[in-house]
């Protein structure tokens, strides 16, 4: 499950923090049922139509080498939204508030100084 979430440089640089990881995940089991209810919401919530009904300044940030969500979602959202900014972070996957907490801090002040 880690490899999906995580770039495979990150887990390979990583190995303590992939151990540390993955032993916050056996202590703290996420609910199964939740987590299929969530995908199940996230594939039946379709809001592409009423994406250019959004007219406040948004940020996207997405990961490039993301396994859970290609990075062309994030690029379809960009161009539906009117006022849209995209970051896409080099040599990030999925889980950009681990291995990418830095630029995801930086890029989202950045975003909020402006607006």
């Amino acid at each position: 499950m880690i490899s999906v979430f995580l770039s495979p440089e990150f887990i390979k640089n990583n190995p303590n923090a992939i151990q540390a990881l993955a032993k916050q995940m056996i202590e703290n089991p996420t609910n199964p049922l939740g987590v299929a209810r969530q995908a199940e919401a996230i594939m039946k919530h379709d809001t592409f139509e009423q994406l250019p009904r959004i007219k406040v300044p948004t940020l996207i940030i997405h990961g490039d080498v993301d396994r859970a969500i290609p990075v062309e979602n994030a690029q379809i959202m960009a161009s539906r939204l009117p006022n849209a900014e995209m970051i896409i972070l080099k040599g990030k996957g999925h889980g950009l508030n681990i291995e990418g907490i830095t630029e995801l801090n930086k890029a989202i002040l950045n975003f909020l100084e402006k607006h």
